[in-house]
């Protein structure tokens, strides 16, 4: 190919390890619609406690049961975890955070309409993305705009690309996502209203696509 558009640094580092010409590789960020979710940044979440949010697969790579042992041990008794999504460790989940005696303090969700999980993570401090193993993780650049804290793996590969950014705590999945999440806790102050992740819009990654056709056509 005589170029190739990634979404990254991460995605970068792959190909030039790859032995692609630094000449081929357009870097750009992968982006959702921000301002969908930037529309509730405002908003802050009611009540007492620190809400957690995880969204995703209940898969294995996702770790979700390292996330669910981290809140047993950070949590404070006011604190909450929403888990939506499905999956094939949907059950063994339920039984786990059963067996913790973590009661109503975790709920399961189930899917959810994406339409919806805008207001829903305006509900929610921080999204814990906790993955083992994660080509990028767009759920974080919309709990971002949302104005929301994130914990991310070091792991996924959008975690090179947000970890400068304000509220945005990076952790090894196996060991570090107890301290993150009890870091967000601490430093919440408030939804952020103008996320840094706004820039990252549609149309700047689509000029990087027009940019490798102009250099390269």
């Amino acid at each position: 190919m005589d170029a190739v558009v990634v979404p990254g640094p991460a995605a970068a580092d792959a190909l030039r390890d790859l032995g692609v010409h630094e000449s081929r590789i357009f870097e750009g960020f992968n982006a959702v619609d921000v301002a969908r979710f930037a529309a509730v940044a405002h908003l802050a979440p009611e009540g007492e406690g620190h809400r957690y949010l995880f969204v995703g697969q209940l898969i294995e790579r996702k770790n979700v049961d390292g996330l669910i042992h981290a809140f047993a041990r950070c949590r404070r008794p006011e604190d909450s975890l929403t888990i939506v999504g499905t999956g094939e460790q949907g059950a063994s989940l339920e039984h786990l955070v059963a067996r913790s005696g973590l009661g109503s303090t975790v709920q399961f969700v189930g899917s959810l309409a994406y339409e919806l999980l805008p207001n829903l993570m305006a509900d929610h401090h921080t999204l814990v993305l906790p993955s083992t193993e994660e080509v990028w993780g767009l759920v974080v650049n919309e709990a971002l705009a949302a104005g929301r804290h994130v914990v991310v793996s070091d792991q996924a590969g959008v975690a090179q690309s947000v970890s400068g950014m304000p509220g945005v705590y990076v952790c090894p999945p196996a060991t570090g996502l107890q301290q993150a999440m009890a870091d967000s806790r601490q430093a919440w102050a408030g939804p952020r209203r103008d996320p840094a992740i706004a820039r990252h819009t549609p149309e700047a990654f689509a000029e990087v696509f027009l940019s490798s056709f102009e250099r390269t056509g």
